[in-house]
């Protein structure tokens, strides 16, 4: 960062009247901190055919849908942010990364979605392809003969649909009611440590894909230092699933939200260590016990050898199973406001709390002793009663993803419709709504067509 200050302090010299901004989410750094202190807002490059080079590897792979997730991360940082690089086109140096073209559809596809996710500026890599060194197959809107080709007829249509609709997009804000935590505390730290650093990925991801198919808008929100209460109130459900590194000032905000009535939920290896990494000398959860409602009584590794036990989830008509995959905390309820919502099966803590809800104050705190999988995430959504802002309006397929920007002055809202699939999709919409690409009025069941988009007014 102080490198970068004193790169900021010359160009701010020279170009007192320039944005100063820098392309790239990085690990190792403080990309909050960067923004905060140097920048104007911070800028991503969004290339969404990555997963077909980097694929998901979980179950049910969101593919290029997950790069909303990395907007959802740039967007944290600072709440206007640019595309420096919005792909176009088919990928790859001459050595690596090589990548097919985007299906007819995909790269205005894909620009919706980085403007649904909040950008305010975005730009195309590139207009012309690389003729000759590392990247000529970096290729851009053009091809290397610079003819018009359907790459170049869809940026222009994308060009047309904005010039109709531009002016109604600035200014308006991403809006969630859900946010999944991070902060760079446990980033850095969980590199190298393996006793945890490894769950967030995949407990993110189940959270996320779940969020998603759901249509329930989601952000990622990182603790800072200067991270007030009033900054989580906005959220009904916060999600901060292995939060190892939890001083004390943190756990005093967590419970501030709690107790002025938001909902929390962590994972297995919460509040161990404090900021310099050294474990407590307490029960864990540490900081967040009393929050939390339970402590740690015993805990493990599930070892590649054998088979991770069930959680059999109590107190519903069907009964249900779920698999406690990777790491186990065995629970001990410490308080009468801590209700017992799942344990452990076919182990040697046969019976022991695995999943337990403690009231606190006007809130409510869910900790659950494993790794996060979509079945537990769906299980969770359902009894928080958490659903689609747009439920009342809309009927969508799992295909089709949901966002909705906001100006919050007019309370003016635009919906957008995103569909993935090469197929079409059909949507239903439960009253007349127009569509603004289009301007026309729809109502009841619609076909969206493969790679499609709609705008709708809100």
């Amino acid at each position: 960062i102080a490198f970068a200050k004193n790169q900021v302090d010359i160009i701010r010299k020279l170009a007192p009247n320039q944005w100063i901004t820098t392309n790239g989410l990085f690990g190792h750094l403080d990309s909050h901190k960067l923004a905060d202190e140097c920048l104007d807002f911070i800028s991503y490059d969004s290339y969404p055919q990555f997963s077909s080079i980097y694929p998901d590897k979980g179950p049910n792979p969101l593919l290029d849908r997950k790069w909303s997730w990395n907007l959802s991360v740039a967007r944290s940082i600072s709440s206007n942010f640019c595309i420096m690089e919005q792909q176009s086109g088919p990928g790859g140096w001459v050595n690596r990364m090589d990548m097919p073209a985007p299906k007819p559809g995909q790269l205005r596809l894909w620009t919706y979605q980085s403007i649904a996710h909040g950008v305010d500026m975005l730009l195309y890599f590139r207009w012309r392809t690389a003729a000759f060194g590392t990247e000529i197959y970096w290729h851009g809107i053009h091809n290397y003969d610079n003819r018009k080709n359907r790459r170049v007829l869809e940026a222009e249509q994308v060009g047309k649909e904005l010039e109709m609709i531009g002016e109604e997009i600035v200014g308006s804000k991403y809006q969630a009611d859900v946010a999944i935590v991070k902060d760079y505390d446990n980033e850095w730290d969980g590199e190298l440590d393996r006793w945890y650093g490894p769950f967030n990925s995949q407990s993110e991801m189940a959270w996320f894909k779940v969020l998603q198919r759901r249509h329930i808008p989601v952000d990622a929100l990182f603790l800072t230092k200067s991270s007030t209460v009033e900054d989580l109130l906005k959220y009904k459900l916060l999600v901060y699933p292995h939060s190892a590194v939890m001083p004390e000032e943190k756990a005093n905000l967590l419970k501030d939200y709690v107790n002025r009535g938001g909902k929390i939920v962590f994972g297995c290896r919460t509040g161990y260590k404090d900021n310099s990494g050294h474990c407590y000398l307490t029960p864990m959860p540490g900081p967040v016990a009393e929050l939390c409602g339970v402590i740690v009584d015993d805990f493990t590794m599930i070892g590649p050898n054998e088979a991770p036990p069930k959680i059999s989830i109590l107190g519903v008509e069907e009964h249900q199973e779920i698999i406690a995959e990777s790491f186990n905390d065995i629970l001990h309820v410490e308080s009468d406001q801590t209700e017992v919502l799942g344990t452990y099966k076919n182990a040697y803590y046969d019976g022991q709390p695995a999943l337990v809800k403690n009231t606190f104050g006007n809130g409510d705190v869910y900790y659950y002793g494993a790794v996060f999988n979509q079945e537990i995430v769906n299980l969770l959504v359902d009894r928080m009663q958490i659903n689609s802002p747009a439920s009342d309006l809309l009927k969508l397929p799992e295909d089709v993803e949901l966002s909705i920007r906001k100006h919050m002055d007019t309370e003016k809202a635009l919906i957008y419709l995103l569909n993935y699939s090469k197929d079409p999709k059909e949507i239903t919409l439960k009253k007349p709504i127009k569509e603004k690409l289009t301007g026309q009025t729809l109502n009841g069941n619609i076909t969206m067509e493969g790679y499609g988009v709609m705008i709708l007014e809100g």
